[in-house]
């Protein structure tokens, strides 16, 4: 292996061994194959660092289309990563930068109103939840000394715990859609970066 290739690897410490092998494999054909010295494998895909960088934005965005079944903290963690990583990846090219400042405001602006909109689904689920809790008690409270009140806010707090109840299954799935459509946003920027980065996908 190419000590340019030599230096990728030792970038790509946080990817199992095996995994780096796969990622540079088509590199090391391709360079043994076109018999191209370091400085050329350089000037073709940038400093080892930045070459490494775009590599594992490329792993990472495939690991996440590989799992877009599963859910848990780990997989969050590792979405996060990934945007930072594209932030990251869209700042370190200079050529990159003015395109690197508003895909990033869009991306930031995007994530706001993800996560307003996930509070507000949340936070109407919960208030619904509670008026109708709240609701049915204040109705068996003045159920014996105002029956037809009683029966009145019985009836209302009945309607909103069961819309409370009916409806978070689809805010659940509403906010996975919001979420999942702001990765796609996010990794069609990232695989732009790696196409510029003539990072093979």
């Amino acid at each position: 292996m190419s000590q340019y290739l030599n230096d990728v690897r030792k970038q790509l410490t946080d990817i199992s061994t095996e995994e780096v092998n796969d990622l540079l494999q088509f590199y090391e054909e391709y360079i043994d194959d076109a018999g191209l010295t370091d400085a050329e494998a350089e000037a073709k895909y940038g400093p080892a660092k930045n070459f490494a960088r775009a590599l594992r934005l490329n792993y990472l965005m495939e690991q996440d289309d590989k799992s877009l079944n599963t859910v848990g903290s780990s997989r969050t963690k590792d979405r996060w990563r990934l945007v930072w990583m594209i932030i990251l990846g869209l700042f370190a090219s200079p050529i990159l930068l003015p395109l690197a400042i508003g895909a990033v405001a869009v991306i930031v602006g995007l994530l706001i109103s993800l996560v307003a909109v996930i509070f507000s689904i949340i936070g109407a689920v919960v208030a619904a939840t509670v008026l109708g809790i709240l609701s049915i008690f204040m109705g068996l409270w003045t159920l014996f000394s105002n029956p037809a009140f009683g029966l009145v806010e019985l009836g209302v707090g009945l309607l909103f715990l069961g819309l409370g109840l009916l409806l978070s299954p689809l805010f659940v799935k509403l906010g996975r859609l919001l979420v999942e459509l702001f990765m796609i946003f996010v990794k069609w920027v990232g695989r732009k970066f790696s196409a510029r980065n003539q990072v093979k996908l």
